[in-house]
């Protein structure tokens, strides 16, 4: 177990993979390598308020809400690969095998991009306020948001979204909708875990 001095900041998300350790603030992103821990270079400007991260097709993806903004930090060269602006807020951040998935929670849609071209593919209409994302499986899973301004959505349907990016084609219901109050979903292991706060 060794410890490590990192700069003085409000250190929001963590993530490892895709060759580093991976720490943010609020606007900057901090690479640490896990063979030296140590970290590596200067923080890396990745928009204005980072809420969301994901890896994946070599890269870190950080999603920034205000600005709509997801950013690509490739740990190798340790710079910022692309810059892709979303015509939204950003909401949630998924990497399937074939895709990136970001939330668009105010708009009701999943859209996709290409990491190849870093393009903007299908957008996916959900008719839900949705808490947030995860891939696996050859498909792409969205939690709904238990409460909208307070309120209880009275939905628990988790919606399953095929990766060729079309439509649902299947929701899985979980929880007790009148009584939760957030859902969360996370995809390890061949298996899809539904976080239910009741």
């Amino acid at each position: 177990l060794r410890s490590l001095q990192i700069p003085e900041h409000v250190h929001l998300l963590l993530a490892a993979g895709e060759g580093a350790v991976w720490l943010t603030n609020q606007t900057h992103v901090i690479q640490i390598d896990p063979a030296t821990n140590q970290i590596v270079g200067e923080p890396l400007p990745a928009g204005e308020e980072i809420i969301t991260l994901a890896l994946g097709h070599g890269t870190l993806w950080a999603g920034s809400h205000d600005d709509g903004i997801i950013t690509r930090v490739d740990a190798k060269t340790h710079s910022v690969v692309a810059t892709i602006e979303m015509p939204f807020s950003v909401h949630g951040l998924a990497a399937s095998e074939d895709s990136a998935w970001v939330l668009d929670e105010h708009g009701f849609g999943v859209v996709q991009i290409d990491p190849q071209t870093n393009q903007l593919g299908e957008r996916v209409p959900i008719d839900f306020v949705a808490a947030n994302l995860t891939a696996g499986m050859g498909s792409v899973w969205v939690a709904p948001a238990a409460r909208d301004n307070g309120r209880a959505t009275g939905n628990d349907g988790i919606a399953r979204i095929g990766e060729d990016g079309k439509d649902i084609i299947e929701v899985i219901y979980a929880g007790k909708a009148e009584t939760s109050e957030y859902y969360s979903v996370y995809f390890s292991e061949g298996t899809l875990w539904i976080l239910v706060d009741t």
